[in-house]
């Protein structure tokens, strides 16, 4: 079985589930697990922030730092939904 594959068989009740909770509480959730992962890359030590370790489906060394853009990134496409939702358009 691959590191790559992506498992989406319970996506719908997923977004279901998300689209059930109050949007309030959705974006603390949010804020929360960020501010948790941010807090965690402050802790790191230079040589950690260096460290480089090939990543299993795109085949290129990442580091913490890109991990975080990469998650950065990600976020804005999750916030950009929520904002629509929020505006009573469709996602």
């Amino acid at each position: 079985q691959s590191l790559c594959r992506i498992e989406l068989d319970d996506q719908d009740a997923r977004i279901a589930q998300h689209r059930a909770q109050p949007p309030g509480d959705l974006i603390e959730e949010f804020r929360l697990t960020r501010g948790h992962l941010i807090r965690r890359l402050r802790q790191l030590d230079d040589q950690a922030l260096r460290h480089r370790a090939t990543h299993p489906c795109m085949a290129i060394a990442y580091g913490p730092a890109d991990m975080a853009l990469w998650l950065a990134e990600h976020d804005d496409h999750h916030l950009v939904a929520m904002r629509a939702q929020l505006a009573g358009f469709a996602v």
